[in-house]
């Protein structure tokens, strides 16, 4: 219900405001090269965070394939400052570009969706094609010093560059996702 309500805010401030997208969004930067696991990603050594079902090429938690936030960390991470709807401000946040964490997945032909579902169980349904286009960041930080905790949407989030036709859809931004159902 929350959800549906920032959701309808925004779209009324869209609608009022016109593009919201912010001139100040920059273009990403490096902040590691990180590490490949080319289709093997490791088994968790702490609590999961975020698990993918579906089919994935190499599973490493029974059929599922299972990061913990370490090992999310471990790969290439990027910053970006992009405009952040729900705050109405621009941010800057260091993550994993999705199609980078979907390359360590392996999706499977024939996929052309993914589910993602959060902690309090809310669910959006994203095209695969939008998710492989490099304009989603995999965010475990943020302005703020340390990882992003559950109640500033972590710990782990959705962001979408400012430039992506996404970006300004504000059903497609989700937090605290813990769960992606490749389709």
């Amino acid at each position: 219900m929350k959800r549906l309500i920032i959701a309808a805010l925004l779209s009324m401030a869209t609608a009022a405001c016109g593009d919201v997208t912010s001139e100040a969004a920059t273009a990403p930067v490096v902040v590691d090269q990180g590490e490949s696991f080319a289709g093997e990603v490791p088994a968790p050594q702490d609590s999961p965070v975020l698990s993918f079902s579906g089919g994935a090429s190499a599973p490493n938690d029974g059929t599922d394939v299972s990061f913990d936030l370490a090992t999310i960390e471990r790969l290439h991470r990027e910053q970006w400052t992009v405009f952040e709807p729900f705050v109405d401000a621009d941010v800057t946040f260091v993550g994993v570009p999705f199609d980078r964490i979907l390359a360590e997945v392996g999706v499977p032909d024939g996929v052309t969706s993914a589910t993602l579902t959060a902690l309090d169980e809310y669910q959006v349904t994203i095209d695969i094609a939008d998710l492989l286009s490099g304009d989603v960041l995999l965010v475990t930080r943020d302005d703020l010093p340390g990882v992003i905790g559950v109640d500033r949407g972590g710990p782990i989030r959705f962001v979408w560059r400012g430039d992506s036709e996404a970006s300004t859809n504000p059903d497609l931004w989700i937090w605290s996702i813990r769960h992606v159902e490749l389709r």
